[in-house]
């Protein structure tokens, strides 16, 4: 089949050309997945928490004695959550948090692998919207191998305070 029209040409040509772009993207995406075995902030453990925060700003006693709460959920409203881990189109590990009800401070990260290596990094709590949160932390991948890892996360307040910590495992 012969097209006679360059503009009918040309637009086939660039239909091939998106769809191998789209094609190519979804393969990339599908390559760099990150398996996160860690607290989704809308877990139960985590809203838990919350409330718990919430009830201890209204007055309440702001005690869990709930027994599937793990070590990791703390009803210190200063807890810090890892609310997002994704790896981005460079193969950086992208760690996003926040710690509910502050407006300064710093955050935390302890990212720990089952083989030792370490990785010690501190964030600044900023303004994202209408919301303070955790700066996002970018990891370069040649810091974060492929394995399971671990990350730590506290808060540190502007007057030395350090609140309790939450973790997330992640397999890469």
């Amino acid at each position: 089949m012969s097209i006679k029209n360059p503009s009918t040409k040309l637009i086939l040509d660039l239909l091939i050309l998106v769809l191998v772009g789209l094609g190519a993207y979804f393969y990339l995406q599908s390559t760099h997945k990150v398996t996160d075995k860690g607290n989704d902030p809308t877990s139960e453990a985590n809203q838990r928490a919350l409330r718990a925060q919430q009830s201890s700003k209204k007055g309440g006693s702001g005690s869990n004695t709930d027994p599937k709460t793990s070590s990791n959920t703390s009803t210190d409203p200063n807890t810090p959550l890892i609310t997002g881990v994704i790896r981005d189109a460079s193969g950086n590990v992208v760690i996003h948090g926040k710690v509910p009800g502050v407006t300064t401070g710093t955050c935390v990260y302890k990212i720990s692998s089952n083989s030792g290596t370490t990785i010690d990094k501190n964030v600044p709590v900023t303004l994202r919207v209408n919301d303070y949160i955790c700066e996002s932390l970018s990891v370069p991948a040649k810091e974060m191998p492929t394995g399971e890892w671990t990350i730590t996360a506290t808060y540190n307040n502007d007057n030395g305070g350090v609140s309790q910590q939450t973790q997330r495992t992640l397999t890469l």
